[in-house]
Formats: C-alpha cells, structure tokens, sequence
C-alpha cells in the first residue's frame, strides 16, 4: 500500500523509541518494520494528524520518502480516514484496537512517586540497603508512594524467593515498608538460568520456548544469557505467577516490575507451545501483568488501554535525545499507542552503565529531569534527592514535587476519564489544538485539555519562547492573557521554573 502526504499532514508510528524522531512530515526520511519495537512499547498502528490511520493485528513496515508513504505487511491493511485532526484518527483506533479495561493500575501510581532501587543500590540489594533507602527518603520529607525493589532479591532467575542471606526477614522488611507508607514492588523477568533448579524441571516439561531438536533456546540479554518461559503455554504461566501470588500471600508484595519479556524474532529455528504470530509473546507476557493492581512493563505490544505502568527505557544522564530531551517525544508517543500510564525513565537517567549515584551529576540537569517528569501520568526516582543534591538544587526538585501534588485531583481525574474513555492523559498539544501551528512541539505537552506544560531542556537556559493555542490562560506565575492568534509568549526562566499554562477559556 502507498500513498502521499497530504498538505501539512503529521505522522506519528508505533514504535516508543522512534518518538525523537516523530511527528513525521513530508520531509522525514523514515523506514521501521515494527517487528523490532525493542527496547520498549510497540503497536501496530500510525496515526495522522488529518484524522488517517493505518491500524492492524500484526507488525507491518514502513517507508516514509519524498512524501510518500509505503506500508506492506502480511495482513491486508488499508488507509482509514476517521475525520479531519490527530484526535479523530486517536479514537477511531482506540475504538477497534486498544483494550476495553475500565480500570487504572492503583491509585497511588499518580498520587504518589515511585522509588527504585536499581540506581540508588544496584545490584548489591540487601534488605539494610532497601531499608535505609526507605528511611532516609522519609527522613528527608518525601512523600511515601511505591518503593520497587530491583535485581538481585531473588535467589537466583527463574527461582522467585527472597535470597536470605541478603534478605534474612523479608516479612519484617515489608511489614515496615508499608508501616512508613510505601507499596512494595519486585523485579522479575520471564527467564531462567540454564543450568540447575528450576531448569531441569522446565526443561523436562517443555515450559520454555524450545529450538526446533527439542533443547530449550538460549537468549542473550544484558545479565547474560538464559533460557525464556514460553509465555503461549498456560503452565509455563502458571509456573511463573504461582510463585509471584506466594509473594504476595507470604509477605505481602503489592505488585511486580516485569522487566525484559522483549519479542523474539521468529525465524524458524524455534518454536512456541502454540503458533503464535510475531510480537505476540510481548504481549502475552503483559497480559501476566493484568493479575496485579501494580504492575509496571518497558516493553509491551498492542496492550493500549491495559491497566499496567509503562516505563521508558533506561535514559542515560544527559541533556541530549539520549537523555533529558527523548522523556516528552517518547512518551507522546507512548500516549498515541494507549499506553497512558507511563512515566519516563527514573529521575535522572537509569542506565547503570552510564549513571553513578555516587558519581558526579549534573545538578541542574537532575532538577529539569524532575521538572519534566512531575506531570507524567507517573513518576519514578532511584538517586535519592536529598542524598545527591545540595540546598538550592534539592528545593527546586521539591518545588516542581509540589505542583505535582497540586495537580493531582486533576491528574486523577484524567486517570479515570482514559480508564473508561481510552481518552489520553498526556498529548501531543496537535491533539487538543489541532490546526494551529502546534503539531512539531515535541518538547511540550498537554496534560489532559486543561493544561500546557513546557518543562526547560536546554542547560543554562535563561530565556525561552512558548508556542501557545488561543485561548485565554493563565501561566505558572498568576498572569493572565489571552491569545487570539497563533504566536509566542517570551519569558526569562531560572532554575525554579516549570512552565505550565493553565485554559481559562
């Protein structure tokens, strides 16, 4: 199938980490086969912002060149128009591809941040470790909300108990967590080790994903290289979620981060329990997360409208699209394919390869990373604010901190209208505004149809211009004013400053 740009017409594709790259105009030179969504969230749609989509089961390519678009898949697919803006395109996809859930994950994923281990201790997590974490966040006034405890708490992969010489009273540990007022959440990931207890066993049982002569496939990922459960076989599944559901009867675990689960590339040397089509493993393994009121994922497949925590992949500590200026376009993007409870990467950046929380930092650079993940739907810190930050920095992560408190009726709000409506809670600004110039913004975004939000992401940054739709507003200091033609409002900004633009009419 190929077709033309329309005059001025946007594309946004459904491939998370190509949101830096998006929106897509008649200029973009742009090819993504959708097999590879890795190393995050993934739909088989793309959406316009003259209210065309292309939407189906199965992964397709893509080829965007001198303004025209080709699309080829497996399936039959056809060029769908729904009306005339980006939020016509939206619905008419939400309608017929995302899931009907009528549920968010729980409430304290928005009401409160989410604390992670796996920067502030690595893999060196012990049951001291993850309790002076705790306390010393509380310590320093933080607001208690989800407290993730990353790799290393089990006693080896594939077999998910407390290590108990690194955890030697778990139930003690959660008991105190939840005293402070945390929720308590472990990392788990669908692979075993490939030798020893529990392989023999799921080797025997055929409970993993198996290469063509009857021996378990083997995947190398960033831990090593392990055997992966066969998430189409139910009692692979059942091995799996029998052991979190003990966690949670014995010591009171409230959910899990399911990490890895990236789709294998199907290419005729293994085989699943049943024939499943590509990318369909990703989202199997998100379905094990809808058992759970807490569930967070980094990588999942035509799972929009799903109750789970959606995670970027890890960022590194810097300012550039690697870092700081991927949060807001990735996560557009992560909104237009219904994922609409994710968050960026953890506060910061949280590739271990490249971030030391005992290492130099930028300071301002953590500061605007604050800033702009205050108004995702969620929040996640690993470096501890008070513990890296000195007085000036560590009031201005506590300010931006506040609005978020501020807002969070608000944010609630927009939680349950998506849970019921599939209606974003995060958007591009084409979205509520479309036709006035707004659709290349991507390092600003609407946070439901109330607010603008313009968080800074340029260092040392003193000035700035805003595009603005019409509309009467009111911006982040009081002032009041309204714009009756497309433009710019120009103001000096400091380190304390989140720019947020509030509708009035």
């Amino acid at each position: 199938m190929t077709f033309e740009f329309l005059p001025g017409e946007l594309w946004w594709v459904g491939r998370t980490f190509d949101g830096v790259k998006m929106p897509l105009d008649a200029t973009a030179e742009y090819s993504v086969d959708l097999c590879h969504v890795k190393p995050n969230a993934g739909a088989s749609v793309m959406l316009s912002s003259k209210g065309r989509f292309v939407a189906g089961e199965q992964p397709f390519c893509v080829d965007m060149r001198k303004g025209c678009v080709t699309v080829s898949s497996e399936e039959k697919l056809k060029l769908e128009t729904a009306g005339l803006t980006l939020m016509d395109a939206y619905r008419a996809v939400a309608a017929r591809c995302f899931v009907q859930a009528d549920r968010a994950p729980g409430e304290v994923c928005f009401s409160a941040p989410v604390y992670n281990s796996w920067i502030e201790v690595g893999f060196e997590t012990t049951q001291q470790k993850v309790l002076e974490y705790a306390r010393g966040l509380i310590d320093s006034g933080a607001q208690p909300g989800i407290l993730m405890i990353d790799d290393n708490w089990m006693v080896r992969y594939g077999l998910w108990r407390f290590d108990r010489e690194r955890f030697p009273d778990p139930k003690a540990m959660v008991d105190e967590l939840h005293g402070m007022g945390f929720r308590v959440m472990l990392w788990v990931i669908p692979y075993a080790v490939a030798s020893g207890h529990p392989y023999l066993e799921l080797k025997d049982e055929k409970l993993f994903v198996m290469n063509v002569d009857g021996t378990p496939k083997l995947t190398p990922w960033w831990n090593g290289t392990s055997c992966l459960l066969d998430v189409s076989n139910p009692a692979a599944v059942k091995f799996l979620t029998s052991q979190l559901d003990e966690l949670v009867r014995d010591f009171g675990i409230d959910g899990f981060k399911f990490d890895a689960g990236d789709p294998l590339m199907q290419d005729g040397t293994f085989s699943f329990h049943f024939p499943i089509p590509q990318n369909a493993d990703d989202a199997l393994y998100s379905r094990i997360g809808l058992k759970y009121p807490l569930a967070e994922y980094r990588e999942s497949w035509n799972m929009g409208g799903a109750p789970l925590m959606l995670r970027q992949q890890d960022k590194a500590h810097t300012w550039d699209e690697e870092g700081l200026r991927a949060l807001i376009p990735n996560g557009l993007a992560l909104s237009l394919m219904g994922y609409h409870y994710h968050c960026p990467d953890m506060v910061g950046g949280g590739d271990l390869g490249v971030v030391n929380a005992n290492g130099p930092l930028d300071q301002e650079l953590f500061v605007r990373y604050t800033q702009v993940s205050v108004l995702f739907p969620v929040i996640q810190f690993s470096m501890a604010p008070h513990r890296i930050m000195d007085a000036v920095h560590f009031s201005a992560c506590r300010l931006a901190l506040e609005v978020r408190e501020r807002l969070t009726p608000y944010l609630l709000r927009r939680v349950t209208l998506a849970a019921k409506e599939n209606e974003p809670i995060f958007a591009p600004l084409e979205f509520y505004y479309p036709n006035e110039g707004l659709g290349n913004v991507t390092q600003g975004f609407c946070l439901g149809d109330r607010y603008v939000v313009y968080p800074i992401v340029w260092k040392g940054q003193t000035q700035a211009e805003f595009a603005l739709p019409c509309g009467t507003w009111k911006d982040w200091r009081g002032e009041i004013f309204t714009i009756e033609t497309h433009g710019t409002r120009a103001y000096a900004v400091g380190l304390y400053d989140l720019p947020l633009f509030e509708k009035m009419a």
